[in-house]
Parts: structure tokens; C-alpha cells; sequence
């Protein structure tokens, strides 16, 4: 085998290797796009479970001091 035959069939080679990897990938992102789907219904329901959790610590509080400072506003004379 000459030069020029061998370096044709390590294109080739390549050339395949290439096209099989881009194959693979594109198989691989299909499969992907539902987990990220998944990923991102997961993390939306983590932060409204985690926004739920917070009022529902705070709002107690909250509703004390707004209550306290409604008093104090109200016994302020406005001119």
C-alpha cells in the first residue's frame, strides 16, 4: 500500500468515526430533551413548594407587625 492509499483510508476512517458519533449524539440529545424537561417541573415545583413554606412561616409575624405598625400610624395626628 502507498502513501496516498493509506491517508485515503484514514479519511475514510475518520470520516465514519465522525458520522457515528454524530449519530450517536443526536440519539442522545432525543433522550435528553425529556430529562430536561423533568429537571425543570422539578426545580419550578421545589421553588413553589419552598415560597409556600415561607409565607406560611412568616405570615404570623408579618400580620403582628403590620397590625402594630397600623396602631401607631393611627394615634400619629395628620395635618
Amino acid at each position: 500500500m502507498d502513501e496516498n492509499t493509506k491517508l485515503t483510508n484514514m479519511k475514510l476512517g475518520r470520516a465514519r468515526l465522525s458520522a457515528f458519533v454524530a449519530n450517536a449524539t443526536q440519539g442522545l440529545r432525543r433522550i435528553e430533551n425529556g430529562a430536561v424537561t423533568v429537571d425543570w417541573i422539578v426545580i419550578s415545583a421545589t421553588i413553589v413548594v419552598l415560597g409556600t413554606v415561607i409565607v406560611g412561616m412568616t405570615r404570623d409575624g408579618t400580620t403582628k407587625i403590620a397590625t402594630e405598625i397600623g396602631t401607631e400610624l393611627s394615634a400619629v395626628p395628620v395635618s
